[in-house]
C-alpha cells in the first residue's frame, strides 16, 4: 500500500507543534514500514494581505512564518510546497474566498502532479476536509485514485458557515470521498444537519494520544522542575488563545475560582490574539497567573502533570485532544458541552461538562472548585485515555484504507 497524504496543518518555526496530530499519525505509519509521502501546502502571502491582516489581528498570518530548524524531528516527514499569493489573488479573496482557495489548491495540485507519478499511489488522505480535500478530489477526478478526508473541526463547524460557496465545495468533497473520517460524532451531526451531508460514507475515528509520552508523573517533582510552588493547587488552560476557544473567559473563571478556593494558582499555556487581553484582565483581578506562551509539545506532558484541573470552555471544538492528553497524565478536565468535548470526557468519573446557559461562567468555576476539593482517581483517568492510543487509532485508519481498496480490487 502506498499512501499520499495532503495537509495544510504542519509544523513551522513559529509553532513546531502545529499539525501535531498529523505528525503523530505519520510516526505510527512510519513504524509499520508503510510507504507514504506527505505534501504540506504552504501559502506565502503578499505584503498587501499581511498589512490588512495585521490591522485586523495585530499579528502576522502564521502560515507565512519561515520554516526553519528542519533538523527537528517534526519536519522529517513533510515535503513543503509553496504557493505565492499576489495582490490579484488577495483581491480575489475579498470577493470570493472559495474561488481564491480553489485557485491556490489547483496551483498545489500542479506542483504535486509535476513532482510525483500520481498513478503509483493507492490511496490519498487529506487533512482537513477544506481546502486540502479539494486537491484530493481533483486527483480522483483525473486519476481515479480513491481518497479519504479527515474532518477535524473548523473545516465543518466554522468555514462552511462563513461562505455559501465554501459550503458547496465542502459538501462536494465530503460526498465524493471514498470515506470521511470525523473525529467526533458531534462533528458528524453538524455536517448532516447544517451542511446537509448525505452521511453514507463516514466513520468516526478520533485523534489519538501518545500514551508513552503523556503519562502520570510525580507532581511534587514536576513542580520543582518547572519552578512552581509545591504549596498550591494549579488550574490551567492549554491551547490557542482565540475566541473560538472562549479564551476571553479565562480571567473571569479564574477570579471566581480564586474567590471560592484561595490556595490556587493558574497557568495559561499557548498564544493567540487574546494573549494581551487575558494578561490585562488577570492583572485587574490581581490573579497569580503564569503565562508560558507557546510550549514545545515535548514539554506539554510536564505542564499537564503540574495541573490539578485542566479547563476548556471552548465555543466550538472538533474533538478536544488536550483533554485526552490530560487524562493520560491522570488530570481531569472541566469543559464546555461544545463539539466533541463531552465525548472525550465521557462521564463524571473523568471530568465535568458544563452546558452553555445562563451563569455559564459561574457554574464552570464551581465545577473546577468541586474537583479541587474532591479529586478524581488518576488511575481511572489514565485507563480511559489508553483506549485512544495512536496504535489503536492507526489500526482503525488502516482498516478504512484496506476496506476501500478491497472494494476496488
Amino acid at each position: 500500500m502506498r499512501i499520499l497524504y495532503l495537509t495544510n496543518l504542519y509544523p513551522y518555526n513559529g509553532n513546531p507543534v502545529s499539525g501535531i496530530f498529523i505528525t503523530r499519525r505519520l510516526e505510527e505509519i512510519a513504524q509499520r514500514k508503510i510507504d507514504f509521502k506527505v505534501y504540506a501546502t504552504v501559502i506565502q502571502y503578499c505584503n498587501f494581505f499581511k498589512y490588512f491582516y495585521y490591522l485586523k489581528t495585530r499579528s502576522f498570518p502564521s502560515l507565512y512564518k519561515e520554516l526553519k530548524n528542519k533538523n527537528l524531528e517534526y519536519y522529517m516527514y513533510y515535503k513543503y510546497i509553496f504557493c505565492h499569493s499576489n495582490i490579484y489573488d488577495c483581491f480575489t479573496r475579498l470577493f470570493s474566498k472559495d474561488k481564491y482557495y480553489k485557485y491556490l489548491q489547483m496551483k498545489f495540485f500542479n506542483v504535486i502532479e509535476n513532482s510525483e507519478d500520481i498513478s503509483k499511489f493507492d490511496i490519498i488522505h487529506a487533512h482537513p476536509t477544506y481546502p486540502t480535500g479539494y486537491i484530493a478530489l481533483m486527483f480522483k477526478k483525473k486519476y481515479g485514485i480513491p481518497y479519504v478526508v479527515t474532518a477535524h473541526g473548523s473545516d465543518i463547524h466554522t468555514y462552511p458557515k462563513s461562505n455559501l460557496e465554501i459550503r458547496k465545495t465542502t459538501l462536494e468533497i465530503l460526498n465524493r470521498a471514498d470515506k470521511v473520517i470525523f473525529v467526533s460524532k458531534r462533528l458528524l451531526d453538524i455536517a448532516v444537519s447544517v451542511l446537509e451531508y448525505k452521511g453514507n460514507n463516514f466513520v468516526i475515528i478520533p485523534n489519538g494520544v501518545d500514551v508513552r509520552k503523556f503519562t502520570p508523573m510525580d507532581k511534587f517533582e514536576i513542580r520543582r522542575k518547572l519552578q512552581l510552588s509545591t504549596d498550591y493547587k494549579y488550574v490551567g488552560f492549554v491551547g490557542n488563545l482565540i475566541p473560538i476557544k472562549n479564551a476571553q473567559l479565562l480571567p473571569e473563571i479564574f477570579n471566581l475560582v480564586k474567590k471560592s478556593y484561595n490556595n490556587v494558582k493558574f497557568i495559561v499555556i499557548g498564544f493567540g490574539e487574546l494573549y494581551s487581553y487575558i494578561q490585562r484582565e488577570c492583572q485587574k483581578y490581581n490573579l497569580d497567573v503564569i503565562f508560558t506562551g507557546i510550549v514545545s509539545h515535548d514539554d506539554i506532558p510536564f505542564w499537564l502533570n503540574a495541573l490539578d484541573v485542566l479547563v476548556l470552555p471552548s465555543a466550538e471544538e472538533g474533538w478536544g485532544n488536550v483533554i485526552l492528553e490530560a487524562l493520560a497524565c491522570g488530570v481531569p478536565t472541566v469543559g464546555s458541552n461544545a463539539g466533541g468535548i463531552p465525548e472525550v470526557i465521557g462521564s463524571e468519573d473523568f471530568g465535568r461538562v458544563v452546558e452553555f446557559k445562563e451563569n455559564f461562567v459561574n457554574i464552570f468555576a464551581n465545577n473546577i472548585v468541586e474537583l479541587l476539593n474532591h479529586p478524581l482517581s488518576p488511575v481511572k483517568l489514565r485507563e480511559r485515555a489508553l483506549q485512544y492510543s495512536w496504535k489503536n487509532i492507526i489500526d482503525k485508519e488502516l482498516e478504512v484504507y484496506k476496506s476501500i481498496l478491497n472494494k476496488i480490487y
